[in-house]
């Protein structure tokens, strides 16, 4: 008897260790793949807001992404295919691809057509929708053009004074096409003016009968300040109070604003 309550006790030790081990590896995986702490853009305020799907998940399959390429700052929004270690993979590799590319070309189209490409290589369909926004510098003036792409995913939205439009022309999906083309649509942006990002998890969002949409986002944005906090933390207390139940679908927002000189 003792000696197989000691065999048994020996097992359980082991194996909370082995649970503690491969909890800390997730852990750690997890925290190498969170969205990055936004840098400071000359000229520009922003603020994420991002809640994965799932109360055990850090990261899921939507990401986004802020950083500076010889042609200006690119803003990236994206939402991979799938769910779990799967869909953080493939975020992992999206986000990085992109980075990588544009850092060194400055080109956003350059960057998705290596993606498209590495995608293509997966052994399994790999698909990525992404809204990508190049920021130039600020003119003389105090306005600011940006260069807008979309690759199957939902339009960003612009906001001057409080009407609100959508920038760019819809794309092939990442992934999707060998031969796949998209183009860069330009905006001019005056002081003041807002740009939202988001992924259709926002606007895919189920209340008690109906899903939050695109008219309820919109008038979220609008209703009140250009502050990039301000916007994403009105946009998220809209979607609390809608929610009718556990979050089904990861959620992200990204709010940028052109400041005044």
């Amino acid at each position: 008897l003792a000696s197989e309550l000691a065999r048994r006790a020996g097992a359980a030790v082991e194996n909370a260790r082995l649970f503690t081990e491969r909890s800390q590896i997730n852990a750690a995986l997890q925290r190498g793949l969170l969205p990055p702490d936004l840098p400071a853009v000359p000229g520009w305020s922003a603020t994420p807001r991002y809640r994965p799907a799932g109360s055990a998940n850090d990261v899921g399959g939507d990401f986004y992404d802020l950083f500076q390429t010889p042609a200006g700052w690119l803003a990236v929004m994206g939402d991979v295919t799938g769910h779990g270690a799967q869909a953080a993979r493939l975020t992992a590799v999206a986000r990085f691809a992109l980075r990588a590319v544009a850092e060194l070309t400055g080109d956003p189209l350059a960057a998705i057509g290596q993606l498209n490409r590495m995608l293509l290589d997966e052994p399994e369909l790999s698909l990525v929708t992404l809204a990508c926004v190049l920021l130039h510098d600020t003119a003389a003036d105090g306005t600011a053009r940006v260069d807008v792409v979309r690759c199957g995913h939902p339009a960003p939205l612009h906001r001057s004074g409080n009407d609100v439009s959508e920038l760019g022309e819809i794309g092939p999906i990442v992934g999707a096409f060998a031969e796949a083309h998209w183009q860069l649509c330009a905006q001019t942006l005056a002081p003041g003016d807002a740009l939202l990002l988001y992924t259709d998890g926002v606007t895919d969002l189920t209340g008690r009968t109906e899903r939050f949409g695109a008219e309820r986002l919109t008038s979220a944005f609008s209703g009140g300040g250009t502050d990039p906090g301000e916007i994403v933390a009105r946009i998220g207390g809209k979607l609390a109070a809608f929610r009718e139940g556990p979050q089904r679908d990861d959620e992200a927002l990204l709010a940028l604003r052109l400041d005044s000189v």
